[in-house]
């Protein structure tokens, strides 16, 4: 059973690498289009696309590319990737409406105005946004060291220190579509190489 698992992981390499190859490539370009919108100043609609496309489209898009490449690498199981990219994409979505709930409260405050009800939930879904970044990393590293031969207990103790702190780390540093490009034109190399599959742990 376990050597028919392992066939049809390599049989499902060359998919998911091609995956892995059109989503960092999307990444890559809509960071660069979110460079464009950025550069002449951010305001209104401007603002509103930038947050979607740099602060969800790109990095959900990359986090495919990802997840895909360490499936391929065999560091983490098939069970544990729609979960990660359920988490993440959320994640990301929720630090999209996080910095337009700081948008629109910044201009309102800067126009003498109060705040509306959803930039006055700014901090709420900083919150969320963090707790759910967390879990998606916590997913991530704990399917990685587990997949070493870890305790779960460790893989988890790990994975949920890692997320508290790198995962706002990662939504302010989204605040720039410059990260996101460099993490993108990085997974492109790397999914464009022909890695030697090994089958993933279950």
């Amino acid at each position: 059973m376990t050597a028919l698992r392992g066939e049809k992981d390599l049989v499902g390499a060359r998919p998911r690498r091609r995956v892995a190859v059109v989503t960092s490539l999307l990444a890559l370009v809509i960071g660069i289009g979110s460079l464009a919108i950025a550069l002449p100043g951010l305001r209104g609609v401007g603002e509103t696309v930038f947050n979607v496309a740099a602060l969800f489209v790109a990095p959900s898009l990359a986090a495919v590319a990802l997840v895909m490449l360490c499936r391929n690498a065999g560091v983490t199981p098939a069970a544990r990737t729609a979960p990660i990219l359920a988490a993440s994409t959320a994640a990301f979505a929720l630090a999209a409406m996080t910095r337009q709930a700081w948008s629109i409260g910044f201009d309102r405050a800067d126009a003498g105005l109060p705040d509306t009800w959803f930039s006055a939930l700014l901090w709420p879904l900083f919150a969320v946004a963090w707790a759910v970044g967390a879990l998606a990393i916590a997913l991530l590293v704990h399917a990685m060291m587990t997949a070493g031969g870890t305790s779960p207990t460790v893989g988890w103790a790990t994975g949920v220190a890692v997320g508290l702190v790198a995962a706002p780390a990662i939504g302010i540093g989204l605040i720039s579509p410059v990260p996101v490009m460099l993490t993108s034109a990085a997974l492109v190399i790397f999914a464009l190489r022909r890695p030697r599959a090994r089958p993933a742990a279950d």
